[in-house]
């Protein structure tokens, strides 16, 4: 399955949650990425607790989603060097 967007789009999610809950292990999922500059995976403080709960919850939505990307991608396809580091920067 090819898929071009996002490496952390809903939709790239749903194709490996298909893949997992069909047990498609013979389905192979090479991804197109039109990434940019990430999000830095770290938890930050703040003064603010709403802004606190907010990074928080950021936090572990990318972060799940970036260990299935790793998980159940099995190629990946950069449009320019800049998401390339930034993938290898991630794991």
């Amino acid at each position: 399955m090819y898929y071009i967007g996002g490496h952390n789009n809903l939709a790239l999610m749903t194709i490996y949650d298909i893949k997992r809950k069909l047990k498609l292990s013979k389905l192979k999922i090479i991804v197109f990425s039109m990434r940019g500059r990430s999000h830095r995976l770290k938890l930050q403080r703040s003064k603010s607790l709403i802004k606190q709960a907010k990074y928080i919850a950021k936090y572990f939505v990318f972060k799940n989603r970036l260990n299935k990307f790793n998980k159940y991608t099995d190629a990946v396809f950069c449009h320019y060097p800049v998401a390339l580091e930034e993938f290898k920067r991630e794991g």
